[in-house]
């Protein structure tokens, strides 16, 4: 498969990203690939507290304290499916 002239297979070596998560969800460790290479480096604090950001809104996981153990805490997503009236009108 082709995308904008480059295979995903010569691009993959590229795109991969490395991270460890600690037990409160937060990212602790980042490595990402440059493009030299494949030579791994650390990112800045600020480059971490981008992808925490990331994870947090991925993650349905949010810990939360009850009791002193961690409880997890399940989004859920109501979705209305019903059609209103006069949303859909014949040309």
């Amino acid at each position: 498969m082709k995308r904008d002239g480059y295979r995903i297979e010569e691009l993959s070596h590229e795109l991969l990203m490395k991270f460890t998560i600690d037990t409160l969800g937060r990212c602790v460790d980042v490595q990402y690939p440059d493009s030299l290479g494949g030579v791994r480096f650390n990112p800045t604090q600020r480059s971490r507290e981008l992808l925490n950001t990331a994870l947090s809104e991925l993650n349905p996981f949010t810990p939360a304290y009850k009791d002193g153990r961690k409880i997890p805490y399940v989004r859920k997503m109501l979705i209305n499916m019903n059609f209103l009236p006069g949303a859909f009108v014949k040309p």
